[in-house]
């Protein structure tokens, strides 16, 4: 399969390397011809799946960002509840010993 010359540069370095190692693979077994390129499998047959699936253009460098975020799940308010609570019930809970002793994050306050 070629990639045509307007191809991004990474691209024309991958499928040139994934047909190097096939080339190879005629010769020697798989694992010799990724230790002599320093390449995990998932390295290999990952960029080759995509090859297959998605063409020439499956070889382009991928954002590694997250597609979606989980976001804020706490309301400002319940924040400042729960942050209030050490205050209001020093006897209540694991904050009591720290608030007791004076080593506690809000000691001061």
């Amino acid at each position: 399969m070629r990639v045509d010359e307007t191809a991004d540069p990474e691209a024309r370095r991958r499928l040139k390397e994934l047909e190097t190692v096939d080339r190879l693979r005629e010769h020697m077994p798989l694992w010799a011809a990724l230790v002599t390129f320093d390449l995990g499998r998932s390295t290999y047959y990952e960029p080759k799946k995509r090859l297959r699936e998605e063409g020439p253009k499956g070889l382009a460098p991928r954002s590694s960002r997250p597609k979606r975020h989980a976001g804020r799940r706490w309301t400002r308010a319940d924040e400042a509840r729960v942050l209030a609570l050490p205050r209001e019930r020093p006897w209540a809970g694991k904050c009591r010993w720290r608030w007791r002793s004076g080593t506690g994050a809000r000691a001061g306050r």
